[in-house]
């Protein structure tokens, strides 16, 4: 059809299924990044103590990919913190 109307075909849209997984690992390592910057370190600690409990949720629930993109995100400010001095 599209060489007789002379039009390009259009590919098929690919769903992205970790779409929320990837918004909110953009918006934590966000909220990282300020907690840093501000020397908020005692909520720092609560807010990751906090994402371990939530992967270890989802590595029970068999959701490790998902669990994995959110921890991707906030990796690098997870370990810019923890090579700060004091």
């Amino acid at each position: 059809m599209a060489l007789i109307t002379g039009t390009t075909v259009r590919p098929e849209p690919v769903p992205d299924a970790l779409w929320f997984e990837a918004t909110a690992g953009r918006v934590l390592e966000k909220v990282f990044r300020e907690l840093s910057e501000r020397s908020e370190s005692n909520n720092f600690v609560i807010l990751t103590a906090s994402l371990q409990d939530f992967a270890r949720t989802m590595g029970e629930s068999f959701s490790v990919a998902e669990a994995f993109n959110i921890f991707k995100a906030v990796l690098p400010e997870l370990r810019r913190q923890s090579h700060r001095r004091t």
